[in-house]
């Protein structure tokens, strides 16, 4: 294997291009459930290092995460800027987002009522890399989204638990895939950060929605392995 290319260490938000967006009348406005929406900012950046908490006193992802910088409070802005959760509560502005942003992939989570409306309108974009639908009426909205199945990553989710399972394990997947291209165009530093990012995701699938990942969590364990090796090699004289 060749000399891999140096990386500019601070160049870290442009190692993968998802994005989460979130559509809802309700959880779009920032007064409503703001310590619902704080934890599902927080499980799904994977910049974030997750500690052992009262409730979840085994979970460390410190031994994780790959050593980037010193700077914290980058780290901090970059959080807010990439990698994240954003919130829309009228379908316009979120649809007008995702036109406009051609070259990332789009998680899109909506509820039921707006879903119907703005599915159908981004359904063909290229961007689109999965929609949940997040409703409290399966049986009225499956009529309309039966018909974007392919887009679609679920079935029709009523319970939060299920969502962030299948949220984080679909953005672990797109980061994972994110990992192959890089080790595949030779570069191990950015292909190192998003399998321990994409194993970060997994953890969480695991630790918070319950749900077992171990052979996911195992496979990536091997890819971050390969990827180190790679790093060491491509680094000795």
């Amino acid at each position: 294997m060749g000399t891999a290319t140096p990386v500019d260490e601070r160049a870290i938000g442009n190692f993968s291009n998802h994005q989460t967006v979130w559509l809802d009348a309700d959880i779009g406005d920032p007064k409503n459930h703001i310590e619902f929406k704080n934890l599902f900012h927080k499980l799904i950046q994977p910049l974030e290092t997750i500690l052992p908490t009262k409730d979840h006193p085994q979970y460390n992802e410190t031994e994780i995460d790959i050593p980037i910088m010193e700077d914290e409070k980058y780290i901090t802005q970059l959080k807010q800027s990439v990698y994240n959760l954003i919130l829309f509560k009228d379908s316009e502005d979120c649809f007008k987002f995702i036109e406009t942003n051609p070259n990332k992939k789009i998680f899109l989570i909506t509820s039921g009522s707006l879903g119907s409306s703005i599915v159908p309108r981004i359904a063909h974009f290229p961007q689109i890399e999965g929609v949940f639908i997040f409703c409290f009426n399966q049986d009225r909205h499956y009529k309309w989204a039966v018909d974007f199945c392919e887009i679609i990553l679920s079935d029709l989710l009523i319970h939060h638990d299920d969502l962030l399972f299948h949220l984080t394990k679909n953005v672990g997947k797109c980061l994972e895939s994110k990992g192959d291209t890089h080790i595949q165009n030779n570069e191990t530093f950015k292909a190192q950060n998003c399998f321990a990012w994409t194993k970060k995701l997994y953890g969480r699938a695991q630790e918070f929605a319950q749900v077992n990942m171990y052979k996911d969590i195992s496979n990536i364990d091997k890819k971050i392995e390969m990827a180190e090796t790679s790093q060491s090699s491509s680094s000795s004289p």
